[in-house]
């Protein structure tokens, strides 16, 4: 919140818990069932900054649209290159099992030393569910999309490779990719890139990955869970509200995927960005409503898809594209 009379960007660093904290960690309700494996515990926020050094430079104008990049660049400035030793100092707190979302840039896996950093993170701060939002995975996974897979199974998968772009919603994005990869999809094989292989070394088991009925990036873009536990149940589905997204000429809708643990569910999501912000308000009741009634459902099934409404695209809507665009 802003602070009274004051004018600007929201302090985020302020707003936080504690000044140790900053904007990047938050307790997790401590109220839940103890039978959760989660709770009490520690989310972590990563910023994507951690992809992409060039945010640490970059001046953004505030306040409008960018206010999280506003957020990355304070933490930037304040830890400098030392992310990964913050998240080990996150990571020694006191408390249950953690939960680590990051909206890792998708096109960084291919690079060597950033997909390092993301492993390495995700080793520092041992969370027991990984949320990916904006994850470019292994066409795999993208095969048995709304399907909870053992990690195992799918490492020897004739389709493991992440690939870019793949079967892209957006002739535009797709030729904008092409031209930058040389003509052709850039390839990265499983045995190279070892997705699969580096979350089983970190103790994980479980997946679950979802991409969204209308997507500009491709069908190996979306939202990822990766899990150290079996849960009780997963549920995916997509999103009514949708957007168009004039950069790449294409409606984009949005998608979510969720595990039940006992009584506690965590559903990771990426609702839209666009300034007006009617179409992210509408996702979010959405989500609410979906997380609610699947709570008063109780136990339900053991996992597997929920039957996804056909997405509404919003009036008129001329939004700059996101994602892969130049303000993810």
């Amino acid at each position: 919140e802003h602070p009274a009379g004051g004018a600007g960007p929201a302090p985020f660093r302020r707003a936080a818990p504690t000044p140790r904290l900053n904007a990047m960690a938050a307790l997790a309700d401590p109220t839940a069932s103890s039978g959760s494996c989660l709770v009490p515990g520690v989310a972590l926020l990563i910023p994507q900054l951690i992809a992409d050094p060039k945010w640490g430079e970059e001046e953004i104008a505030p306040p409008g649209p960018r206010e999280y990049s506003d957020m990355c660049r304070e933490v930037y400035e304040e830890f400098g290159d030392d992310r990964a030793q913050k998240a080990a100092e996150l990571a020694a707190m006191e408390g249950g099992e953690r939960m680590l979302y990051m909206n890792f840039k998708s096109h960084a896996i291919f690079g060597e030393e950033q997909r390092g950093k993301l492993f390495e993170v995700i080793r520092l701060a041992n969370p027991s569910v990984v949320c990916l939002s904006e994850a470019l995975v292994p066409v795999a996974l993208a095969t048995h999309a709304g399907q909870l897979c053992e990690l195992s199974t799918l490492v020897e998968d004739p389709e493991n490779r992440i690939e870019q772009p793949y079967m892209a919603g957006s002739q535009v994005f797709a030729t904008k990719k092409l031209g930058q990869y040389g003509g052709s999809p850039k390839v990265m094989q499983g045995a190279e890139g070892g997705w699969f292989e580096e979350f089983i070394k970190l103790g994980f088991q479980w997946v679950v990955f979802l991409s969204p009925t209308l997507c500009p990036y491709g069908r190996n873009w979306g939202n990822c869970m990766v899990m150290k536990h079996k849960p009780d149940e997963v549920r995916c589905g997509h999103l009514k509200r949708l957007q168009y997204k004039k950069v790449w000429d294409a409606s984009e809708s949005r998608c979510y995927v969720g595990a039940r643990y006992g009584d506690h569910i965590t559903v990771s999501v990426h609702l839209d960005d666009v300034p007006a912000g009617e179409v992210r308000t509408a996702q979010a009741e959405e989500l609410g409503q979906i997380v609610s009634a699947w709570r008063s459902e109780g136990s339900g099934s053991d996992g597997g898809e929920a039957e996804a409404a056909e997405p509404a695209e919003t009036p008129a809507a001329a939004a700059e594209g996101e994602g892969e665009a130049e303000a993810a």
